[in-house]
């Protein structure tokens, strides 16, 4: 492994180990604390976001790895995110995911000589299904792109270095996060922004995932939201590191994605209509955040198309 140093005042990249190399990691951890689990063998999704897999079959044995990888757990600001349930989108699991990807603020509290069951530059998910492995089905494709229609969202370029983002769930933002005062502005922005809004627990991400949810109001026929999940109408929440994932029509997803303000979702192949715009620096970037859930919300109720 070595590391590739840049000259922003970002982390420096990281190439990760080989794959042989990570499993091994995680199965030398696995045999030093006697832990449960069957290696998952690698398909091309987990080479491609460099994740190392353990299945494990009941809720003690996932929690023994929760216990053993406390030191190495994913850790940020007020929401902790290194286990969870995320039903609908994640084959109704529930896991724990360890990395050791050099991301700031993330890793912590490891004894000197303890090493992550995580090779550098990898993801360690610790999987438990209680469900089975089904996923719903997969939501129709865009039918809302048509050439030379006008975007409803025109933003600016984003300025600065690209946010690190993780690759698994629950996707979150790494690097650059939003000062706490501006959180608490969108946590109340957001509670009061819109009519025929609840908010509340997001359906579809980690439990201190704050969401805005239709009520009282049918969710638009041609609109598809975060949650694949019938009934719901979950068009965007707000995580506690201050990134936001929103639900928006197929021209101003392209509009945030190619002015640099959002990445798409991991899920995203399965049709699922979610981007993750970076969390605002700035109260102009807040401003223009607003705009953007503000596309969502009309999206949501069929104000847009």
């Amino acid at each position: 492994m070595c590391t590739l140093h840049s000259h922003s005042d970002d982390l420096p990249e990281t190439i990760p180990a080989k794959s042989a190399f990570a499993r091994d990691t995680m199965l030398a951890f696995q045999h030093k604390h006697g832990l449960p689990g069957t290696p998952e063998e690698f398909d091309d999704e987990m080479l491609r976001f460099n994740e190392v897999v353990m299945v494990v079959t009941s809720e003690a044995e996932l929690e023994s790895w929760v216990r053993a990888t406390r030191p190495f757990q994913i850790d940020v600001l007020e929401g902790v995110h290194e286990h969870g349930a995320a039903p609908g989108i994640a084959d109704h699991i529930r896991y724990v995911v360890i990395r050791a990807n050099g991301a700031d603020g993330v890793i912590g509290g490891a004894a000197e000589g303890e090493t992550s069951p995580a090779a550098e530059g990898w993801s360690l998910w610790v999987r438990f299904y209680p469900n089975g492995r089904t996923i719903f089905e997969r939501p129709s494709g865009d039918k809302d792109l048509f050439p030379g229609r006008e975007n409803n969202l025109l933003l600016p370029m984003r300025r600065g270095m690209v946010p690190r983002t993780g690759s698994t769930l629950p996707h979150q933002q790494l690097t650059q996060l939003a000062p706490a005062a501006l959180r608490a502005q969108m946590r109340e922005w957001m509670d009061n922004a819109f009519a025929h809004v609840r908010t509340g627990p997001s359906l579809v991400s980690d439990h201190v995932t704050w969401a805005m949810h239709l009520d009282s109001l049918p969710l638009a026929p041609k609109a598809r939201t975060l949650a694949p999940i019938p009934g719901a109408a979950e068009f965007a929440h707000m995580h506690a590191d201050g990134s936001w994932h929103l639900s928006l029509p197929a021209e101003d997803r392209w509009e945030v994605l190619v002015k640099g303000w959002a990445t798409i979702h991991p899920v995203a192949r399965f049709g699922i209509n979610a981007i993750l715009f970076y969390s605002p620096r700035t109260e102009e970037e807040f401003r223009l955040l607003k705009e953007a859930v503000t596309v969502s919300y009309r999206y949501a109720v069929g104000e847009l198309s």
